[in-house]
């Protein structure tokens, strides 16, 4: 690099090119005693220059890799202007970057040796040294040598300890059941395309995915079977024995339990421990299970029955029924949280009702019935059949400010301001009969499954519009949101 270092210090010759990553070579960082001399005269530099956020750390000294290298992520010392051309440039010294399997492949952090001011983004003061650790780091050269090897570990021991409030950066999907079929689908909502398939579940019911992106889980109704799934090979592990028929399932929060609706009579919501990946409990039901989910604040497992006419409130810890409701088919249902994230309002469709009703969670009771929109000309209306279930599908968005509710005679869904449950301007038409709804974590995007046209619908939430349409297997219905953090 062209230029002179503050203080008169002419600038080193030596450069490192940041090499593609199938090139990454290896480093190690020693020290001189020059460089030992200086470790600790460093607290007359200047304020670092920001070049960018965390994400972590793993062991080894890697030079880094050139697409991490891109216009204004770096800078170097003495320059107020970051790198504009990522392929051409070649940076002093850039980059030791120092690794830890003990946080994962998604937990780097770079340190780059340099011998301008130091250059951070998001970093932490280590008062006894003045050294700013974690955050992607650029420390002074010494003359003489690299990196100090005890400066080194105290960054480490600094970056590990901040490292571990910071999030792992997590793989969204949306995983889409097929019920007609022995495959799933896995969509990038970034892309709107199909990223991944899952065979060989037969009339595969419901889905649930591991919170740490190591499984996912799919119910067959053909095999009477809960079947376990590799999250990144997308493979086959293991088939779970059930007490019956299954539906749909869930996940604790913590990932350790999963939930089994069976179907079959007298009815009852399976156990299965995720450590074991075993059967551990059955929880008698009166009447078969269609749905179970388990409440946003993880407190409790709510399991519908349409034979038996009942929603069942189970509590998650003691995993025996606290309270019921209803004497009607219970479908899907969607959950409203207060502010506290407990339980606010569950939104319920129930057999042959084209609307949902209202069921306010601290008093154990409906409180409302609301009917959609016949708002399409009768020689357009879809007569079915739809198996006593004229709306089918409805969510709640991350954000708590809308509900968005399916019609399967209208064949759109429509969208209700929380928590007054307004009717909002406008509809989206979906070409078909609509079944599950499911969000993105950022409330932008919503994807409905439409199970006679073999497709999914992305809509834009903001603009109640169609993004797209996605074509998937056969007969889609059920659908969740994955979010595997710690994957790749």
């Amino acid at each position: 690099m062209g230029g002179e270092r503050e203080r008169g210090q002419p600038a080193r010759d030596e450069l490192v090119r940041v090499l593609a990553e199938r090139d990454v070579l290896c480093t190690v960082a020693d020290e001189s005693s020059e460089a030992r001399a200086h470790r600790c005269g460093l607290d007359g530099r200047s304020l670092p220059l920001i070049v960018d956020e965390l994400c972590g750390i793993e062991p080894g000294a890697l030079l880094r890799v050139e697409p991490d290298v891109r216009p204004r992520l770096v800078r170097v010392a003495c320059e107020q202007q970051p790198l504009t051309d990522s392929k051409s440039r070649v940076v002093p010294r850039e980059g030791i970057l120092c690794q830890s399997s003990v946080l994962g492949p998604q937990s780097t952090v770079l340190v780059t040796v340099d011998r301008g001011p130091w250059t951070v983004d998001r970093g932490l003061w280590t008062e006894d040294c003045g050294l700013w650790t974690a955050g992607r780091v650029t420390l002074p050269e010494h003359p003489g040598g690299t990196m100090n090897a005890a400066i080194c570990r105290r960054l480490l021991l600094s970056a590990l300890l901040l490292a571990t409030s910071i999030p792992v950066a997590a793989q969204v999907r949306i995983i889409q059941t097929n019920s007609q079929g022995n495959n799933i689908h896995l969509i990038d909502p970034a892309t709107n395309q199909i990223v991944g398939e899952v065979t060989g579940v037969p009339i595969n019911h419901g889905a649930a995915g591991a919170p740490d992106g190591s499984r996912l889980y799919f119910s067959s109704e053909a095999e009477q079977s809960l079947h376990v799934v590799d999250g990144k090979t997308l493979q086959l592990t293991k088939k779970i024995p059930l007490s019956g028929r299954p539906n749909n399932i869930s996940i604790s929060r913590d990932g350790r339990k999963v939930y089994v609706g069976i179907v079959s009579s007298p009815g009852a919501v399976d156990v299965i421990d995720t450590v074991t990946l075993e059967k551990v409990k059955s929880i008698p039901m009166k009447g078969g299970i269609h749905n179970v989910y388990v409440t946003p604040d993880g407190k409790y497992v709510v399991a519908g029955s349409i034979a038996g006419k009942l929603m069942t409130v189970i509590d998650q810890k003691t995993e025996e029924p606290a309270w019921t409701l209803f004497q009607e088919g219970v479908r899907p249902m969607a959950f409203e949280t207060n502010a506290d994230g407990s339980t606010k309002r569950i939104f319920v469709q129930l057999s042959d009702f084209h609307g949902f009703a209202v069921v306010d969670f601290a008093q154990r009771k409906e409180v409302a019935r609301i009917e959609l929109p016949n708002d399409v000309p009768p020689e357009k209306v879809d007569k079915g059949p739809f198996n006593a279930s004229p709306s089918h599908g409805l969510g709640v968005a991350p954000d708590g400010k809308t509900l968005w509710v399916t019609s399967r005679p209208n064949a759109r869904v429509y969208a209700y301001s929380l928590p007054d449950l307004k009717l909002l301007p406008g509809y989206v038409d979906l070409g078909g009969r609509p079944d599950w709804v499911t969000f993105t974590p950022d409330s932008k995007q919503l994807y409905i499954a439409t199970e006679n046209t073999d497709t999914v619908v992305a809509i834009d939430v903001a603009a109640r519009k169609e993004i797209t349409r996605i074509k998937v297997g056969k007969s889609p219905k059920r659908n969740i949101t994955w979010v595997a953090r710690g994957t790749s």
